[in-house]
């Protein structure tokens, strides 16, 4: 009620045009219409259909490799980076290349959906599981567990909370991409026809179709919370302080390579490939090898104008991800520790995290006007969901008789959470971070793509438009570059406040 409030009092005395912002009312009669007349049904299913291969897909190899990697010490050093560094290259910029391969039809959005929903999944799975309490394993094998027994018994539910938050964000990004795709090169869906009302500037009807998307993120939104909270009654236990679980007894280091080592390899298996397919079976109008990607980064490394954009986007993303940091962290406390905020606001959060952002961009240049401000806001409304998540998921985790066991000893609110909450839920901490980076990235560049003039996101479009594949790859190198490095940061930092763990 408030936020409709805020959106009638700024919709009729803010000076906002009609045509960029209309009143609640007039959305609400589009609304209304478009349920009766039933329009909606044909881009619906498509959407739908697209989200359901998609997510199935993503949840799929998600979870069966992360499961695979979680179950040895050396395979998650030497695959969570890896992982975590793919995921931080802005996806959707590739485009272009995903409907080269599956067209203009669902595949190229199903393809898009299933690889950016992948990676939150795998990457929580394995946070979830390798950190399953060596308790629970010891007393399961001294019992004679079977390794599926072990698994469903002890494994999954311990880990299930932290698992099906990646379920939930790979969801919502599989969905947030799908429309998205949609909304570059389809011939339908809801993404489609969200487009093609903003084109013709029918506002009110492009609102009320951003309702019912919110709408349908929120059932579905519902339909993961109930098997959710089902989860926790049926499994009833949390993951432990320690990186254990079955990962234990295959963490000996034997004659393996050094991870970073092993990582290493695997890049440059993939990079061989690409440069014998690209040069062998690819277009060069749409495809370069990576020996002309390293040749266009040394070129674009000369060029001012390509450095004052790198060093732009860089601010920016810094800066909105602190921001991120800082809310994501904030709330995700606030909704994990309390019951009445888990229920009254977390739907709030979900709801809004569903919401498909790229339709309302306008409204931050509103706001936030076309320079560096609204790039910055528009990254932070892509990343602070992640961390919010991934927090909330972190502390409901925590072992109930850890909160009461200090409780009892008389630690005040303070010292409950920084010796209880923020030791145990920093691995969760961290995944969200890592998925908070990426996101923002993503926010500051469709805002770059979109209302700006300068910036990495600004480049792209123009090598995209100009057919220019050597320099736009170049430059999605040097952003997955600069992901890396600040994942790698992030890893670092983990490690180091891994002795403050109990």
């Amino acid at each position: 009620m408030l936020v409709a409030l805020a959106w009638q009092i700024t919709a009729n005395r803010g000076g906002i045009s009609a045509l960029l912002l209309p009143p609640p009312a007039a959305v609400y009669r589009e609304f209304l219409s478009l349920l009766r007349t039933g329009m909606f049904w044909p881009d619906l299913k498509v959407t739908l259909y697209e989200l359901g291969v998609a997510f199935s897909i993503a949840a799929v190899a998600g979870s069966a490799i992360g499961y695979l990697v979680s179950r040895s010490r050396y395979a998650i050093r030497v695959f969570d980076p890896l992982f975590a560094g793919i995921f931080a290259i802005p996806a959707i910029l590739l485009y272009p290349l995903y409907v080269l391969f599956f067209g203009l039809g669902p595949g190229s959005k199903i393809a898009m959906g299933a690889t950016i929903a992948f990676f939150p999944v795998v990457l929580n799975t394995i946070s979830g599981l390798s950190r399953v309490d060596t308790a629970y394993v010891t007393a399961a094998r001294s019992m004679g567990a079977s390794s599926p027994q072990m698994f469903w018994s002890i494994m999954l539910p311990a880990a299930f909370p932290i698992v099906l938050t990646g379920l939930r964000m790979g969801l919502i990004l599989a969905f947030l991409s799908i429309l998205g795709a949609e909304t570059i090169a389809s011939f339908s869906g809801l993404g489609h026809q969200i487009a093609g009302l903003a084109e013709n500037m029918d506002t009110a009807r492009m609102f009320a179709y951003i309702v019912f998307v919110m709408l349908i993120a929120f059932l579905i939104n519902f339909a993961v919370s109930f098997a959710e909270a089902r989860g926790r009654r049926d499994g009833g236990m949390s993951a432990g302080s320690s990186a254990t679980g079955e990962s234990a007894a295959r963490g000996g280091p034997g004659m393996r390579l050094h991870p970073a080592v092993a990582r290493i390899g695997l890049v440059g298996a993939i990079l061989v490939a690409w440069e014998a397919g690209a040069r062998w079976f690819g277009d060069p109008l749409f495809i370069s090898p990576p020996s002309r990607v390293l040749a266009a980064m040394v070129h674009l490394a000369k060029e001012k104008d390509v450095v004052a954009a790198v060093t732009l986007t860089c601010w920016e993303l810094i800066v909105a991800f602190a921001l991120s940091l800082m809310i994501g962290l904030t709330v995700g406390l606030i909704v994990g520790m309390h019951r009445f905020t888990r229920g009254s606001i977390y739907p709030i959060i979900l709801l809004l995290y569903a919401m498909p952002l790229a339709t309302v961009l306008p409204l931050f240049v509103i706001v936030f006007g076309i320079g560096a401000a609204s790039k910055i806001a528009f990254g932070v409304s892509h990343g602070v969901f992640p961390i919010i998540l991934a927090v909330a998921a972190g502390v409901q985790n925590i072992k109930p008789i850890l909160l009461i066991s200090a409780k009892s000893m008389g630690a005040s609110r303070r010292q409950i959470l920084f010796s209880v909450v923020f030791p145990h839920m920093l691995p969760s901490l961290f995944t969200g971070m890592r998925l908070g980076m990426s996101a923002v990235l993503l926010g500051v560049l469709l805002a770059e793509l979109y209302v700006s003039q300068s910036g990495v996101g600004y480049l792209t479009s123009m090598f995209t438009q100009t057919f220019q594949p050597q320099n736009l790859f170049a430059l999605v190198a040097i952003l997955a570059a600069i992901a890396v490095a600040l994942n790698e940061l992030c890893r670092s930092s983990e490690s180091k406040l891994n002795q403050w763990q109990l």
